[in-house]
């Protein structure tokens, strides 16, 4: 039985770690367990607070072990949109937030559709259906991208034009995942791992759901609270990863990637920033995503 992903707290606070007391929180976890303060009891879940890239509190409750994956749900669009503005910020192909889909995806240029941005795919305000979870476009494991995006543009404009109007759904980032795909000639599982996971040594994140061949971007990834963590604070902390929470000090040791002070996260193969372009691509192995 699989669970949603594991409670992660990430938290800025004034006060030195010694200083804190977190027995409330232990108390709301606990209560959890039996149904105290939500609707149903969780059997089990994990929680990770973390201030300035230090781990200030890490425990699992009930029926979970410290560590242990999860499908990320929602939070995938964490995940995702890092990997998005990575390849916005290097311009790949000329791909850029306000590239419009039809820049890649010929389907959408036709009238209405043709003006359709990434920034308003992946902001909700694209004009296409959202409230869109059970959508077999987004369930389907035998398609690829790019077929999926090709039916998400046979999708009336229900909430169009675009630009005009917010509705929640993940049926636009599917499009936009396809059009990264064309824009820099990679898959979107290779991508990430190449731009995020691998330079960040996430070896238990990846796009799990629908399948590799049908990321789904929204919604469609499997990670740990460590991990997760680890891109959340980089992104909190201008780009700039801080190494392993759980190394003294914060820090991997001497012999990793980011030895010595602060730098901003590079690809120790190729000794790059994230975002800055795809390395040579001889160097890349694709890691194979899978449930763990």
């Amino acid at each position: 039985m699989r669970f949603a992903l594991p409670l992660l707290v990430a938290a800025l606070v004034a006060a030195p770690a010694a200083a804190q007391d977190f027995s409330a929180l232990t108390a709301l976890a606990e209560g959890a367990l039996t149904g105290v303060g939500v609707s149903q009891p969780v059997p089990g879940f994990e929680i990770r607070l973390l201030q300035d890239g230090e781990v200030l509190y890490h425990r699992a409750f009930g029926a979970w072990r410290i560590g242990r994956p999860a499908n990320a749900d929602s939070s995938s669009k964490t995940l995702s949109g890092a990997l998005v503005m990575s390849v916005a910020e290097s311009g790949d192909g000329g791909f850029s937030l306000s590239s419009k889909l039809a820049d890649y995806l010929p389907e959408f240029d036709r009238p209405g559709y043709r003006d359709i941005t990434v920034a308003q795919a992946f902001s909700h305000s694209s004009g296409l259906p959202g409230d869109d979870v059970t959508s077999p476009i987004l369930l389907a494991p035998g398609i690829t991208l790019r077929q999926g995006a090709y039916l998400v543009s046979q999708l009336p404009l229900e909430n169009g034009p675009p630009g005009s109007t917010f509705a929640y759904g993940g049926l636009s980032m599917q499009a936009v995942g396809a059009a990264l795909e064309v824009a820099t000639g990679q898959g979107f599982n290779e991508l990430f791992s190449e731009r995020l996971a691998g330079p960040l040594g996430m070896t238990q994140t990846s796009f799990v759901l629908a399948s590799a061949t049908n990321p789904r971007v929204a919604g469609g990834a499997e990670s740990t609270a460590a991990e997760f963590g680890r891109l959340t604070d980089m992104l909190l902390n201008g780009g700039v990863d801080r190494g392993d929470a759980e190394a003294p000090n914060g820090r991997r040791p001497a012999d990793s990637r980011l030895a010595g002070r602060e730098q901003p996260l590079r690809d120790r193969r190729v000794a790059r920033p994230v975002g800055a372009g795809r390395p040579d691509r001889r160097l890349h192995r694709r890691r194979r995503p899978g449930l763990s």
